[in-house]
């Protein structure tokens, strides 16, 4: 569903950890990667104290990592995530890094700061802040607002 890439995995059956990297077919570029080795699931909500606290920190890393990684730099930065009604967020956060063509880098990380997913979007998201979304827990339906704002 990636269109025309290749996708190389690699995996420490050790420790459980899991890569996956998509190769564009045409020019060689890298389009998505990710690391799976953590369970989403299993990384804590975070605590709204703890949500303001780690943006400023997570969005220098992202910006770092594409800087001196991925040879990316970026015009502006936006960051999302999921608020639950109880104040705290949900799992992880996405911060996109958009570029003068309209493209973005989406850089995902647990509040921990665990780096999960690195995916080029060709197109900025569609991203609506306070737009209501409904997540399945296993036994039922919560619902829960987008955070979508603009931070640099």
């Amino acid at each position: 569903d990636r269109g025309a890439s290749y996708c190389v995995n690699w995996s420490d059956i050790i420790t459980h950890q899991y890569y996956y990297f998509y190769i564009d077919a045409k020019d060689g570029h890298m389009s998505w990667a990710s690391y799976s080795g953590v369970e989403l699931s299993d990384a804590p909500l975070a605590e709204p104290g703890r949500i303001e606290e780690q943006i400023p920190v997570l969005s220098e890393r992202a910006e770092k990592f594409m800087r001196e990684e991925m040879r990316e730099t970026c015009d502006e930065m936006y960051v999302s995530y999921l608020l639950c009604q109880d104040g705290k967020a949900e799992r992880q956060v996405s911060f996109y890094l958009t570029e003068e063509d309209g493209s973005a880098w989406e850089v995902t990380y647990l509040w921990d700061g665990t780096l999960t997913e690195i995916d080029e979007k060709k197109d900025f998201p569609g991203k609506e802040n306070g737009k209501a979304v409904e997540l399945w827990n296993g036994e039922e339906y919560t619902e829960v607002r987008e955070v979508f704002r603009k931070i640099r």
